[in-house]
């Protein structure tokens, strides 16, 4: 298997939501819906933000706009104003708190605090809008022990192979 991986120090980086074209829908600030020319001299990585969001359950808000309501449950992709981000099963509410700069959630948590989710044979959870097929690209976010953002990458996985990694 090849997989791209990496490992991001957050004391060292700045986490930005870009919103995109398409995603999200709908007629919130887009902003210039690329990294801006004078961030990229800076720039460390990029990466897709997950699921479309109608094809999945979930909420985003960026840009101090919500564009869709979060919903409590999923995995969140958390950015706070301090310039820190973490991934959390969300428990608040549609809008986030003033202290939140982006959020944007896709499937339910992969892994939590070391312990894989116990739905992750259900393909109608983790496969629906790719056919239920099993094995396909898939891509993980997460925050190792030392608050370190991991990404990673690979074809031809199962969503089972990711709470091994």
């Amino acid at each position: 298997m090849v997989a791209g991986v990496a490992w991001i120090d957050q004391r060292k980086a700045h986490v930005l939501l870009i919103p995109g074209r398409y995603e999200p829908p709908g007629n919130g600030p887009r902003g210039p819906m690329e990294v801006s020319i004078a961030l990229r001299s800076q720039l460390l990585a990029t990466f897709n933000s997950g699921f479309r969001l109608e094809d999945m359950n979930g909420g985003a808000f960026a840009n101090g706009y919500l564009w869709h309501p979060l919903v409590a449950g999923m995995a969140t992709a958390v950015g706070y104003k301090n310039g820190l981000m973490n991934i959390v099963d969300w428990t608040g509410g549609a809008t986030p708190g003033s202290d939140v700069a982006f959020a944007r959630q896709n499937l339910p948590l992969i892994v939590d605090n070391g312990k894989p989710n116990a739905n992750l044979s259900d393909s109608s959870v983790w496969g629906a809008t790719l056919g239920n097929a099993v094995r396909v690209w898939r891509s993980g976010l997460g925050i190792d022990k030392n608050g370190n953002l991991i990404y990673a990458a690979a074809d031809q996985q199962t969503v089972g192979a990711w709470r091994r990694s």
